[in-house]
């Protein structure tokens, strides 16, 4: 292994010194599987890798520089989401590479073992190479360099969810990018001492598109009260990781809403089954109802039916949480993700999408990370 420096064309060098020696693996091994290399590509060893997690090693010590870089190579650019968490470190320039290579496809990275941060000069490249990204997790990086420290963050306007925990970002340079995302729903600062509460509310007034359903910004200077905080964001459904009381008639709406379309008997049948339904399954199960369930009343029958389902339980996990479960081919939301009924009905059904059901379970939709989601309307409420 070889540890380059702020040098773009040394880990280019590198990255193909490895990729020369992972495609020889490759070639051994489409010749004991019998493949023809030309013929098979959709076959070659890595070529239909999505998601790559490397959260729980036994070793967080492994040093993979280069490594990622040629996975992203080899694999010719589908990657769509990956965590480095198990990591105890890795180097910005295989995140570089692996930003520029999945480009289009690359939605969601859990990068907190990232030992250094690019200098301000090349941050730019780093963060535009990700510039699609929808999901970032940097918690407890503290590597940022100039006095504009991440300032390149601006080039992610395509934030769903951000995660700065325990970083040293300062206020001006969060202000700069709560006022670039348009479609931003959940931010974490916690522990980040260099900001203000009122700089985040300041970013409210400044860009009226900033609709957080969540807020973590605990261990911060709270110069302005959480009672403000709520005022300036009324979408807030979990403040400091608590529900507001917003987030609590939400929840409870939800779940109402689930056991009248599904009806509780129907629930416990279906529990760790996964039956197929393609297309028109998705009216079965939102007519599937129990006429003699209590919980039918007019609060749980607001038009869920048209609305995502993050815009009730948030994009945390817990079991008020629990909904009906679809998975897209055609957008290649699967294997652990999926998106909710009304996403499945809106943004794929309506579009011609080869979708199927995955039964009930706790979670929540991932239309708006992995796709182009139509149902997140604030309209209905105000």
């Amino acid at each position: 292994m070889m540890r380059v420096h702020d040098n773009v064309g040394e880990i280019l060098h590198l990255s193909q010194r490895y990729m020369a020696s992972f495609k020889k693996l490759d070639e051994k091994w489409s010749s004991i599987w019998g493949l023809n290399h030309e013929r098979d590509k959709k076959d070659r060893m890595l070529s239909q890798l999505e998601v790559l997690d490397i959260g729980y090693v036994g070793n967080r010590n492994i040093r993979l520089e280069g490594c990622i870089a040629t996975i992203a190579w080899l694999n010719g650019g589908k990657l769509k989401q990956v965590d480095l968490e198990g990591l105890k470190n890795i180097s910005h320039f295989d995140i570089s590479v692996l930003g520029s290579t999945s480009r289009n496809n690359f939605k969601r990275l859990n990068a907190s073992a990232i030992m250094d941060l690019p200098s301000e000069h090349s941050s730019c490249f780093f963060f535009h190479a990700m510039k699609n990204i929808k999901e970032l997790d940097l918690s407890g990086v503290n590597h940022w360099e100039g006095n504009s420290k991440g300032v390149a963050l601006v080039f992610l306007t395509n934030l769903i969810n951000l995660k700065l925990d325990n970083t040293d970002i300062t206020e001006a340079v969060l202000l700069t990018v709560l006022t670039k995302c348009k479609s931003l729903l959940k931010l974490s600062v916690c522990g980040c001492t260099d900001l203000t509460s009122n700089k985040i509310c300041a970013a409210k007034f400044i860009n009226p598109h900033l609709n957080l359903l969540e807020l973590d910004c605990r261990y911060i200077n709270l110069d302005a009260p959480l009672w403000k905080i709520q005022s300036v964001f009324p979408t807030l459904l979990r403040l400091n990781n608590r529900c507001t009381e917003r987030g609590t008639r939400m929840l409870k709406a939800h779940h109402a809403s689930f056991y009248w379309r599904v009806g509780a008997r129907e629930r416990n049948i279906g529990v760790g089954k996964s039956k197929k339904r393609k297309r028109d399954g998705i009216s079965t199960a939102a007519n599937s109802k129990n006429n003699n369930n209590s919980m039918c009343n007019e609060e749980s029958k607001i038009s869920f039916s048209n609305r995502c389902s993050v815009l009730s339980t948030g994009l945390s996990y817990s079991k008020s949480c629990e909904q009906e479960m679809f998975a897209c081919k055609t957008c290649h939301i699967d294997f652990g993700n999926f998106v909710c009924l009304a996403c499945a009905k809106n943004c794929h059904e309506a579009e011609g999408h080869e979708i199927f059901s995955v039964g009930y379970g706790f979670g929540c939709c991932d239309c708006c990370i992995f796709s182009t989601c139509k149902c997140l309307d604030y309209d209905e409420e105000h």
